[in-house]
C-alpha cells in the first residue's frame, strides 16, 4: 500500500494511524507521499515528511508540489508532476501482489 498524505496539520497523527492500522491488519505499507495542499504552505508543513519518515520507519517517496486548480483536471500535469516529484524506483523493490 502506498499511502498519500496531505500536507497540512494534523497529518503526522493521521498518517502514522493509517500506517499503524495497515501493518496491524497485515497490509505492507511501501511508503508515503506528501500531496502539497496550497501554494504558500504552513510553516509546521515543512517538517511533516521527516517527521513522518522517522516516527512510521517507512519510506518517504516523495512529496509533490501544489498544483493549480485548472491543471489538476489535466492529466498530464498530474502525471508530470508525479514524475518530478515521486521516487517510483523504490516502489521497484518489492513484489507485484
Amino acid at each position: 500500500m502506498v499511502v498519500v498524505a496531505r500536507d497540512a496539520l494534523g497529518t503526522i497523527n493521521h498518517t502514522l494511524l493509517t500506517v499503524e492500522y495497515a501493518r496491524s491488519h497485515g497490509i505492507k505499507v511501501l511508503g508515503v507521499i506528501i500531496n502539497t495542499l496550497s501554494a504558500t504552505p504552513d510553516p509546521p508543513t515543512k517538517t511533516n515528511a521527516q517527521v513522518i519518515k522517522r516516527l512510521s520507519g517507512v519510506s518517504l517517496l516523495g512529496v509533490v508540489s501544489y498544483l493549480a486548480t485548472p491543471a489538476r483536471n489535466d492529466l498530464s500535469s498530474i502525471t508530470k508532476l508525479v514524475g518530478e516529484h515521486v521516487d517510483t524506483n523504490l516502489l521497484g523493490r518489492y513484489e507485484r501482489y
